[in-house]
C-alpha cells in the first residue's frame, strides 16, 4: 500500500496581534520588551494583574476572567473560524480536531441545568458544532473530535491526523487548539510552582541559570493538514514525522534522566528516515523552568552530539509566554514561518545554563539562517513527550 505524503497548509493564530507576520515583524522593527508580547484576549492591562493575581486568585473581585468567561470562550472561537474561511477556499473537511482545556474546570458561570453535560464537555461541543456549521465548514457532526492532553494536545491532534492522511483514511483535517485562562487554572499552576512571577518588563528567562518558572498566556490557533500542498503563497511545508510518547513519569513531573524525550526524538528521526545533520533548526519546548531547561538541554547534546553546538535551538515562550494546550498549535505557526523565510527568533533573557551541554542558544537579535528542517519537541504532564519535523519542498 502507497502511502500519502502529509502537507501543512496553514497556520493562523488570532494572539496577540493577529497573525505570525506581524510577531516578526515586532523584532525585525527592535520591539523586544517582553511585556508588549505578553497578553491574553482582554489586552495588556490585563497581563500586568498577573503578578498579583497568585495571592489572591481565587477571590471574586480579583478575577478579572471569570465573569465574562463564556464570552471570550465564544468570541475567540468565532474569529479562528472566520480566519479559516478567509484563509481556505476549500472548507470541507474529513475531520475537525479540537484541543482545549478542561470545560469543566474552567467555567464556573454555566447554567447549572447543563452541568451533567460539561462535566463530559457535550455543552461545548454540542455549541462547537452548531457554530462549525454556521461558518460553512463542511464536516459530518460525528467527525467533530475533542482532545486534551495537557502540553501535547496539537501534537496528538497532529499524529492522528498524518497518520489518518497517510493511510488515506482522510484528505484533509482542520485542527483548531485554544486555551482560555482562568484563575482555577492559574490558581494550579502557581501551586505547582512552576509560574513566573517576576517583572514583566523582563518576561521568563528560559535557559537561564535564574530559570523561575514560566509566563501563562492565551492563544487561538488553526492548522489545516491534508495529502496536497494548497498553499501557492509558499514553498509547500511537509509534515514528515510526528510522535508521541508517555513516560509515565509522574503527574507533574518529567522524567530526569530525559529518556522519554529522547526515545521521542529517536523514534521521529526513524519515522522520517533522517539524520540529525539533516536538522536545521530546534524548536525546543524551553518553558523557563529549571527542570525542563536541564533535561532539554542534555538530551539535544546527548543526541546531537557536536552539532547540538551549532544548529540553533529556540524557545518561543521567551517572548509569548505558555499557551498551555495551544502551544504546540500556536508554535508550529511561528516554527513554520521561520522555516519559509530562514528567520531565527532569538531567545530573550537567555544565558549560559548550569548544565554542562553546551548548545547553541540564539540570542538579541533575529539571524538569517538558510533551512531545510525543522524538529519541534514538546513535553507535557504526565509524562507526555511529543517531536514533530516539518521540512521545506523546494
Amino acid at each position: 500500500m502507497s502511502f500519502s505524503e502529509v502537507f501543512l497548509n496553514s497556520q493562523i493564530n488570532i494572539s496577540p496581534s493577529g497573525n505570525t507576520e506581524d510577531l516578526f515583524d515586532d523584532y525585525l522593527a527592535g520591539r523586544k520588551k517582553f511585556q508588549s508580547h505578553c497578553w491574553t484576549f482582554e489586552g495588556e492591562e490585563q497581563v500586568k494583574k498577573y503578578a498579583s493575581l497568585r495571592e489572591d486568585v481565587l477571590g471574586e473581585d480579583a478575577n478579572p476572567w471569570s465573569a465574562n468567561f463564556d464570552r471570550r470562550l465564544k468570541e475567540c472561537f468565532k474569529l479562528i473560524l472566520n480566519e479559516v474561511r478567509k484563509t481556505n477556499q476549500n472548507l470541507e473537511f474529513d475531520a475537525v480536531l479540537i484541543g482545549h482545556g478542561k470545560f469543566e474546570s474552567f467555567n464556573p458561570n454555566c447554567p447549572s441545568e447543563n452541568i451533567n453535560e460539561i462535566k463530559n464537555s457535550t455543552y461545548y461541543l454540542n455549541w462547537i458544532r452548531q457554530l462549525i456549521s454556521n461558518y460553512e465548514i463542511s464536516v459530518e457532526p460525528n467527525s467533530i473530535f475533542m482532545f486534551e492532553t495537557s502540553c501535547t494536545t496539537g501534537a496528538t491532534m497532529l499524529s492522528i491526523a498524518e497518520k489518518q492522511i497517510r493511510n488515506r483514511n482522510w484528505t484533509r483535517a482542520l485542527l483548531i487548539a485554544f486555551n482560555p485562562l482562568s484563575p482555577l487554572m492559574l490558581s494550579y499552576l502557581d501551586a505547582l510552582g512552576v509560574t513566573y512571577n517576576g517583572d514583566l518588563q523582563d518576561g521568563p528567562k528560559v535557559f537561564h541559570p535564574g530559570a523561575a518558572g514560566f509566563l501563562a498566556s492565551e492563544a487561538f490557533c488553526a492548522t489545516v493538514v491534508s495529502n496536497k500542498n494548497e498553499n501557492l503563497e509558499h514553498a509547500p511545508l511537509l509534515l514528515e514525522a510526528v510522535k508521541c510518547y508517555s513516560d509515565s513519569n509522574a503527574l507533574t513531573a518529567i522524567d530526569s534522566s530525559g529518556e522519554g524525550l529522547s526515545r521521542c526524538i529517536r523514534a521521529c528521526l526513524s519515522a522520517a528516515e533522517i539524520r540529525t545533520e539533516d536538522i536545521s533548526l530546534i524548536k525546543a519546548h524551553g518553558t523557563g523552568t529549571k527542570m525542563n531547561d536541564k533535561i532539554e538541554h542534555q538530551v539535544v547534546r546527548e543526541i546531537f552530539k557536536a552539532g547540538a553546538e551549532k544548529k540553533p535551538m529556540v524557545s518561543y515562550k521567551s517572548q509569548f509566554g505558555h499557551t498551555l494546550n495551544s502551544n504546540t498549535l500556536f508554535e508550529l505557526s511561528l516554527m513554520s514561518y521561520s522555516l519559509q523565510n530562514d528567520l531565527v527568533m532569538p531567545v530573550t533573557m537567555s544565558a549560559p545554563t548550569e548544565v554542562d551541554s553546551p548548545v547553541f542558544v540564539p540570542q538579541e537579535k533575529i539571524i538569517n539562517y538558510k533551512m531545510k528542517r525543522s524538529l519541534g519537541l514538546t513535553m507535557g504532564f504526565g509524562g507526555l513527550n511529543a517531536a514533530y519535523i516539518i521540512k521545506k519542498q523546494d
